[in-house]
């Protein structure tokens, strides 16, 4: 339709690794880690699309263009309403390990991590076709062309990650006893602002169908111990592994109509999340919980 080379999938990454022997018992292991991703799979097919009995090539419908911001006009809030056709993803990754010799007991490692990813993207699901997408039913519907795609999911995500854990490693008993202890602690924080635009063929050509930010963290710590006793040929492994856990989530709608004082209840903030009274199995309305603590050993 646009005549565009899509689902194509381009990318680079570079590593840098530093290795340092501190003293003579103490190594250092630190490295980077850049990836950048450009690549899509659009739903495709092998003929074309007004001109079935011809099928030599692969062929998108899609009238949404890679090179022309198509959703301004459209009430989008932040960066993603400028966002063009397709995907990009950027990762970047420090790692941090430290292996330090204490004598007789054993080793004591640490290891720090640090992820960082940032991923936009404009995806049409419905290949131009608006409201109708292919089906068993309806294999071949109507070839649109939408300027602004069928139904076009357009999100912006940055996510974050910062991991710690000290273990202590060794033997003992002149090698009756392999063990091994430690605590590790994980840090994370995803933050998705994303809208559904779904294709009309009249003016202006796409309805905003939501527009949200939805903000996820999971904070969590676990203590282990791990203990193999070797008695000849046989080894006896035991072990006890304890995590304590925190999840949140929170959403706020960007929509013109929920700014205001008193948002209508189809708005999706936080104080709307909730299952409603139906008069037997929930007497009341009943608030959807945005917290998870678990506590596992």
């Amino acid at each position: 339709t646009t005549g565009q080379t899509l689902n194509d999938d381009d990318g680079w990454g570079v590593r840098l690794a530093m290795k340092g022997e501190l003293s003579p018992s103490v190594t250092w292991v630190g490295s980077y880690l850049h990836v950048a991703a450009d690549g899509e799979n659009f739903y495709n097919s092998t003929c074309r699309p007004t001109e079935r009995a011809i099928c030599d090539g692969r062929y998108i419908s899609t009238g949404l263009r890679t090179d022309t911001p198509a959703f301004t006009g459209l009430g989008i809030v932040g960066r993603k309403a400028n966002y063009t056709l397709g995907n990009q993803t950027d990762t970047d990754l420090i790692t941090s390990k430290f292996d330090i010799g204490v004598g007789d007991i054993g080793t004591l490692t640490l290891i720090t991590g640090y992820l960082s990813q940032v991923q936009q993207y404009a995806l049409d699901f419905f290949d131009g076709r608006g409201a109708v997408s292919p089906s068993l039913a309806n294999a071949y519907p109507a070839i649109l062309g939408l300027p602004r795609g069928g139904f076009t999911y357009i999100s912006d995500m940055q996510a974050s990650q910062f991991s710690q854990e000290a273990k202590l490693s060794g033997s003992v008993g002149n090698g009756l006893i392999d063990y091994v202890a430690g605590v590790y602690f994980i840090n994370e924080d995803v933050r998705t602002d994303y809208a559904d635009v779904l294709g009309t063929a009249a003016a202006p050509n796409a309805l905003l169908l939501a527009d949200r930010i939805m903000r996820n963290s999971t904070e969590a710590i676990a203590g282990y111990v791990q203990a193999d006793v070797n008695v000849g040929p046989l080894k006896f492994t035991g072990g006890i592994r304890y995590t304590d856990e925190t999840k949140t989530f929170s959403l706020r709608d960007n929509r013109a109509i929920c700014q205001v004082a008193t948002p209508p209840a189809s708005c999706l903030f936080d104080a709307n999340l909730i299952v409603p009274a139906n008069g037997s199995t929930v007497p009341a309305p009943l608030a959807i919980p945005r917290r998870i603590d678990t506590k596992l050993w």
